[in-house]
């Protein structure tokens, strides 16, 4: 529970309101961190997951340029193109996390 509550604080931080400014488009929209469960990077495609599966937005963005951003605010890079956020892991397995929509995402080798 400590180390869960360390990471909110990180995340609520870091932007002063824990958010997150994405360009969808010709839009601009702020994302509240705490909201996005996961992020599958794949080359300049990004997908953010959200607590509400109905919102999921894809973006056009730099990999490297997210990739900091969200490791500045508590999310973890599990495996190649997966970044979770730490905030809403349930249960953490030798070779998987489960987060707490129960979706499970495997942990490559050297990443525990």
């Amino acid at each position: 529970m400590y180390v869960k509550k360390c990471v909110e604080d990180i995340v609520r931080n870091i932007n002063g309101d824990g958010t997150i400014c994405l360009n969808y488009g010709k839009e601009k929209f702020t994302v509240k961190l705490e909201s996005v469960i996961y992020v599958k990077i794949c080359r300049y495609q990004i997908t953010f997951y959200f607590k509400d599966s109905r919102n999921n937005m894809v973006i056009k963005e730099n990999m490297e340029k997210i990739q900091n951003q969200l490791t500045r605010c508590g999310f973890f890079m599990v495996q190649a193109g997966y970044m979770i956020n730490m905030v809403h892991v349930k249960e953490k397995q030798d070779d998987f996390v489960v987060l707490e929509d129960g979706r499970i995402i495997p942990v490559r080798m050297g990443r525990k």
